[in-house]
């Protein structure tokens, strides 16, 4: 049975990217805008031509959250990737020094393989990846497989749907548990029948190890993102695992190079801790004893201060930067840690109608919070939001990202939709 891989496309993607490095097609180290030009990203502070390929591989780039989901049952439909890369493709942090899980990032690779390759996305996988690994029920075009022994996706209601996103490269593949374990295999270097390498032995332990400080996952203990794969390791094994999940699939392949052992786990709904504990339940199983719990364990959240910095308090203004216009935004830092914010109609000349930002972690110059407001674009308003703001202070201004999500808690009794980001900056009025 084919399922939607949803995440768990990334890593394929990341192959076929390495596939035309190793041909001499790209450079891992050159700028992004090489490859997509005439398209750019967008910079109101940081230089985009700094962003390489291998920043979007790691997810460095700086490129801020996005998903964008559409449901067959629906009116909308994707916009082309130009038209997604025009509006949400800026740069919100300094290429290759923090870790920023990015759809986007994938979205364009999977770009670069159909311009750099002169062929469809999907053509190129599945004739330079696929049919030579022996995948032959592999594919990003799930349109040509005619429907047959596909997985119907459901809802957390049982109800069946249908779905797309605006970067294919990020999440649009569909495959089968043994042709993972096809790649799986060919990941741990082990030759079966009807399958061929794609890659040289060198390339694979990068994309599996090649790792750095700026490439650490902020919120699970000793985590990397290598280039297409999460890495960690702990008590003398390594563990290199993709997920994936949105509305109708959850799925993981988790890979143990020192036991030689890799597992799937593939389901048609969304539920990640379910599909998590199976899996890590396995493993253990397979290995023998208790360290791989012991090691899975120590995934960790986080931890939060949730304090302001001095430097924050007062009043600041701004705007949010949309694709059909700017929105304005204003923020006031008080001494009792109470952080208020209003944008567009809440804002008015004789009395300002402020939302409270619900604080979720803060740094000594940086804020992550979420509160009741509005984006209101073409894009947001087919689906109920409120807004994710992550700021932080770069010289004199606040600059950063709102995001038009979907609340936590809607998302596990409904649809997910989206989650579109735009360019944010501040300046302080008063103290």
């Amino acid at each position: 049975t084919i399922y939607s891989l949803a995440s768990l496309s990334k890593p394929l993607t990341a192959t076929g990217i390495m596939v035309l490095a190793e041909k001499g097609k790209i450079d891992l180290n050159e700028s992004v805008e090489k490859y997509i030009s005439p398209l750019t990203l967008k910079s109101y502070i940081y230089d985009s031509k700094k962003v390489t390929v291998k920043h979007l591989l790691n997810h460095t780039s700086g490129l801020p959250t996005h998903f964008n989901y559409f449901y067959a049952d629906e009116e909308a439909s994707p916009p082309s990737f130009k038209e997604t890369l025009d509006r949400y493709g800026f740069i919100i942090n300094e290429p290759g020094t923090s870790f920023r899980y990015s759809n986007l990032g994938y979205g364009i690779l999977g770009f670069i393989i159909s311009k750099i390759s002169q062929m469809p996305f999907s053509s190129f996988m599945e004739k330079e990846v696929f049919i030579p690994l022996g995948m032959k029920r592999t594919t990003f075009n799930i349109e040509s497989s005619n429907g047959k022994d596909i997985a119907t996706k459901y809802d957390s209601k049982g109800n069946a749907l249908d779905l797309q996103c605006d970067t294919p490269g990020a999440g649009s593949a569909y495959s089968t548990s043994a042709d993972l374990m096809r790649f799986a295999f060919h990941v741990l270097g082990n030759r079966i029948e009807g399958s061929k390498s794609v890659l040289s032995e060198n390339s694979i332990k990068r994309m599996i190890s090649e790792h750095s400080e700026s490439s650490k996952y902020p919120y699970s203990k000793n985590t990397y993102y290598c280039l297409g794969f999460f890495f960690r390791q702990h008590k003398g094994f390594r563990e290199i695992w993709h997920e994936g999940g949105w509305d109708g699939a959850s799925t993981l392949l988790k890979i143990i190079p020192e036991e030689n052992i890799a597992v799937v786990t593939l389901i048609n709904t969304f539920n990640s801790q379910y599909v998590t504990q199976i899996t890590d339940k396995i493993i253990a199983a397979m290995i023998g004893s208790n360290k791989f719990e012991e090691q899975a364990s120590g995934a960790v959240s986080k931890p939060s201060e949730k304090t302001i910095p001095d430097e924050l308090l007062g009043t600041w203004k701004g705007e949010i930067k949309t694709h059909e216009g700017s929105i304005p935004i204003l923020m006031n830092f008080a001494p009792d840690g109470k952080i208020s914010v209003a944008t567009g109609d809440q804002i008015e000349s004789a009395k300002t109608n402020w939302s409270q930002l619900y604080l979720i972690e803060s740094t000594a110059s940086s804020i992550f919070g979420a509160f009741d407001g509005k984006i209101p674009t073409t894009d947001t308003k087919r689906y109920p939001h409120s807004v994710l703001l992550s700021i932080k202070k770069e010289g004199e201004k606040l600059i950063g990202e709102a995001t038009a999500v979907r609340p936590y808690s809607e998302i596990q009794n409904s649809r997910m939709y989206a989650a579109l980001s735009h360019y944010v900056e501040l300046v302080k009025i008063n103290n």
